[in-house]
């Protein structure tokens, strides 16, 4: 399960969606204050991981909005097509198919 909100109230929960054997990645950031409380018989029992990511520096960042301005990325290859967000259910199951590379939710 991949927790991407940031919000630290989803993070919270999230271990406790989480499948037995499943690893939560707390990939958005979370405030340096955030503590979330951790049911421990979910990791002890259910063996559930919880990991976190870091990726980018906000050098990094700068230099991708700076590529992305120059029209250096070829976003038509990556973003491969739009939808509404009602339609989830189906675009996810076209993502899980390979059908897809990226979908950009419309409001």
């Amino acid at each position: 399960m991949i927790e991407a909100t940031g919000a630290p109230s989803v993070a919270d929960e999230a271990p406790g969606l989480a499948a037995r054997g499943g690893t939560v990645l707390l990939f958005a950031g979370l405030v340096r204050e955030a503590r979330l409380a951790v049911l421990a018989h979910r990791i002890h029992y259910d063996e559930v991981s919880l990991v976190g990511s870091f990726h980018y520096t906000a050098d990094d960042a700068r230099a991708s909005l700076d590529l992305l301005a120059r029209g250096e990325v070829p976003i038509d290859r990556l973003v491969t097509a739009e939808s509404p967000l009602e339609r989830y259910p189906f675009v996810l199951e076209r993502l899980s198919r390979g059908m897809e590379m990226k979908v950009a939710f419309l409001p």
